[in-house]
C-alpha cells in the first residue's frame, strides 16, 4: 500500500518504491532505477495523480506549482530532487 512508504531510506529510495507500487510490472521485468524515463514505463495521466498523492502522504509536502511540469515527474531522481528541497 502507498501509505507504507514513509520512514526509513533515502528519498529516491522511497520515491522509487511508489513508482514501483503505481507502475506495477515493468516491461521485459525490467528493475525501476532512479534514471529510468517513467514515460516509456507506462506512466500516465491517472498514475501521475496517484503518485502525486503518494508523494504528499509519504513525505507531507506539497509541490509548489512551479514543480508540476512534466520535467519534474521524468524519473525517480527528478522527482526525489524536487521533494528534497
Amino acid at each position: 500500500m502507498i501509505d507504507s512508504w514513509t520512514g526509513s531510506g533515502s528519498t529516491e529510495e522511497l520515491v522509487v518504491g511508489i513508482l514501483r507500487e503505481i507502475l506495477g510490472s515493468l516491461p521485459g521485468g525490467t528493475d525501476l532505477t532512479p534514471d529510468d524515463r517513467l514515460l516509456d514505463l507506462g506512466m500516465t495521466s491517472f498514475r501521475l495523480m496517484q503518485v502525486l498523492i503518494a508523494l504528499v502522504r509519504a513525505f507531507a509536502v506539497e509541490l509548489p506549482d512551479s514543480a508540476l511540469r512534466l520535467e519534474t515527474f521524468e524519473s525517480a531522481g527528478s522527482i526525489a530532487a524536487v521533494v528534497a528541497r
